[in-house]
């Protein structure tokens, strides 16, 4: 059950939306050794940004959602 309203696209990320993001943001592109301005990392924030407007807010949660696209897409090219 989500604790909060589901964002719509066309709604503000308002700054402690952005500290959540940025935050599993830093451990998603560690974990995957990207520079933070690398394509990698721009789909990376494009995950995040995308599932957090769907209205998945939580870090943890997030965190599995990115992982798990990430996984499956990496699956597929190699």
């Amino acid at each position: 059950m989500l604790d909060r309203p589901v964002h719509a696209y066309d709604q503000a990320i308002y700054p402690s939306d952005l500290s959540i993001l940025k935050r599993v943001f830093d451990v998603l592109c560690c974990e995957g050794g990207h520079a933070p301005g690398s394509e990698n990392a721009r789909a990376i924030a494009h995950e995040l940004v995308r599932h957090f407007q769907a209205g998945m807010t939580d870090e943890t949660v997030l965190k599995v959602a990115v992982r798990t696209k990430r996984q499956a897409l990496a699956r597929r090219a190699g």
